[in-house]
């Protein structure tokens, strides 16, 4: 009895290994895609929390209590021209829960960074601090010793 003589087997076999390291392949670049995406998107949430940071420094440095009480809302646009615009606001408010009859020794400030990607999806970060109404120059004097007399 012959057997029957079978070709093309090699080149099936060729054809399916060759279907399954090219989908092997689409996920891997799929794979470095979306981690390139997400990379760029910690590099953007890590730029805007150093505006934000950068925004609460420039405002707990004012040179005087009359620079103090005339904080206000801000608005400022940032940003390099090639990647994200950064739109920083802040927000000061008195302090909740103090009464109105108290003087106003303590402000609530809110500094909002918000983005959009390259998507379009818009991100933001916030921070929130308490800044008390105090002299820069008052906690040097901590350490001055007092005079004998």
């Amino acid at each position: 009895m012959k057997r029957p003589i079978q070709r093309g087997i090699g080149l099936v076999e060729a054809m399916v290994a060759l279907l399954v390291l090219g989908l092997g392949m689409l996920t891997f670049v799929a794979l470095q895609v979306k981690l390139r995406l997400g990379a760029e998107l910690a590099r953007q949430r890590a730029e805007a929390l150093q505006l934000a940071q950068m925004e609460l420094e420039t405002l707990r440095m004012a040179p005087s209590l009359a620079a103090f009480d005339t904080l206000g809302p801000a608005i400022v646009t940032s940003g390099p021209a090639n990647a994200a615009a950064y739109r920083v606001a802040r927000a000061i408010a008195p302090v909740p829960g103090v009464p109105a009859s108290a003087p106003a020794t303590l402000r609530d400030v809110a500094v909002t960074v918000s983005w959009r990607d390259r998507a379009g999806e818009a991100h933001a970060v916030a921070l929130r601090r308490q800044f008390a109404r105090a002299d820069p120059v008052l906690p040097a004097t901590l350490g001055l010793r007092p005079a004998s007399g």
